[in-house]
């Protein structure tokens, strides 16, 4: 799931990153990121069920490496064999599965979504202004 926003002021801030080198802009870009997503990781967590812990614990921030230039990050469920906690199986708690086998399939316990929704705006907010703080404190 991606979300896409609009910016005010962004056309300015554009222009500040592009008088950067590319290795200060990256760092700034990724500080703010990891900055503006930690409230929504904490909505996530508040959220998410807990039978086990081990999707709670699973949940966190994954810098994604991306060939287009700028700041990408992972709010979510980290998963992988080499983990302590692997949360492979978040999309079949937040969306409901279907009955297989001798399996009788289970019903829907959405963490994610209903974290963004009622969070998103703030964080996009928290953005603008994480990458302002980080501007201040390294240029």
């Amino acid at each position: 799931m991606e979300i896409t926003f609009n910016m005010k002021g962004f056309d300015q801030l554009k222009r500040q990153f592009r008088r950067m080198s590319p290795r200060d802009s990256s760092r700034i870009a990724k500080i703010a990121t990891r900055a503006a997503a930690k409230p929504l990781l904490r909505e996530m967590r508040g959220r998410v069920p807990r039978r086990t812990g081990t999707l709670y614990k699973s949940l966190g921030l994954v810098n994604v490496k991306r060939s287009t230039p700028g700041a990408w990050l992972k709010v979510g469920a980290r998963s992988g064999k080499r983990l302590k906690n692997d949360g492979w199986y978040a999309h079949m708690v937040e969306f409901p599965t279907r009955a297989r086998g001798n399996h009788p399939g289970t019903k829907a316990q959405p963490f994610i979504r209903p974290a963004v929704d009622a969070i998103g705006d703030k964080v996009i907010e928290d953005l603008g202004a994480q990458l302002g703080i980080a501007i201040e404190k390294f240029y």
